[in-house]
């Protein structure tokens, strides 16, 4: 991501040809991370740059997708939310302004970022009563029998290892601890700080190449960033809950961007976005306007 913004058009074209949007970045994922193509920016490009491809055989792939992420709560897209370490991402990357969820809810979102393909075609429809099936191939099972290491750090209970995406990781975290009282009507989840912490910790034993997926709850409602997030979003705790994450994601970042002893394919997208009031709906699952 920078100042010019590359169309995931051109991805479209250039590359696959006109395929779904995840179907694309999982080819491109794989083909990358397994040796073939790599994505190389320099600098500020002018407005008519093009994505470069360069020879990339020896490279590890982070994957983070942040659970609920509205794009223009970022500072880097005049949002409200202060988020430096996304807004470096943004500026020293390619950022997608044509990328569109295929669905509203975070299982099946999150199977077509990881498999490629429409919820009708990997028949996951929502949150409660699906089970990836055993047969399609996810950017895991894919990258694993080339020599990658895999690992996977979940945020919350949608997409615990029941549901079927654990397959082709070694390691599938997902130690859910809930914040709230016991009162409250609560789908089990961890802060961010949680899933990064165990996340590093499996990246310093690493020796050969790797792919990480770490999935980020937070933004999810209901909003209550720990403080001093909570203080200075006090009139906005959904921003303050984008804040927090990109504040705790901002050591995996930096790990992999100096300790590492390879370069890494660092990919940052949403499931899906949130209403916040828009068109009557206070946060998701319903309708599928572009909020």
């Amino acid at each position: 991501m920078n100042d010019t913004i590359i169309p995931v058009r051109e991805i479209y074209w250039n590359i696959q040809g006109h395929l779904p949007f995840a179907q694309t970045l999982l080819y491109l994922l794989a083909i990358a991370a397994i040796g073939a193509l790599g994505y190389a920016w320099k600098g500020r490009q002018p407005a008519s740059a093009t994505l470069s491809l360069t020879a990339a055989r020896d490279q590890n792939v982070l994957l983070v997708t942040i659970d609920t992420l509205r794009a223009d709560a970022l500072g880097c897209c005049g949002g409200r939310a202060r988020t430096p370490h996304l807004d470096r991402l943004a500026l020293e990357g390619v950022r997608y302004d044509f990328a569109h969820a295929h669905t509203v809810v975070t299982l099946p979102s999150h199977t077509s970022i990881l498999t490629g393909l429409y919820p009708f075609q990997h028949g996951v429809r929502d949150n409660s009563g699906y089970r990836v099936a055993a047969r399609t191939p996810t950017l895991a099972t894919l990258l694993e029998p080339h020599g990658f290491r895999t690992a996977a750090f979940i945020g919350a209970f949608p997409l615990g290892a029941r549901f079927g995406l654990n397959r082709g990781f070694d390691v599938y975290d997902e130690q859910f601890a809930t914040r709230g009282g016991s009162s409250d009507f609560a789908i089990p989840e961890r802060p961010a700080e949680a899933v990064i912490a165990p996340a590093m910790a499996w990246l310093d034993a690493q020796t050969s190449r790797w792919f990480l997926w770490v999935h980020l709850y937070d933004p999810h409602a209901p909003y209550r960033p720990p403080a001093p997030f909570d203080r200075e979003y006090a009139d906005n705790p959904y921003a303050g809950e984008v804040a927090y994450t990109d504040h705790a994601l901002g050591p995996l970042l930096d790990r992999v961007r100096t300790a590492s002893a390879r370069p890494t394919l660092v990919i940052v997208t949403a499931d899906h976005g949130e209403a916040l009031g828009d068109h009557g709906e206070r946060t998701h699952g319903l309708f599928a306007y572009e909020a």
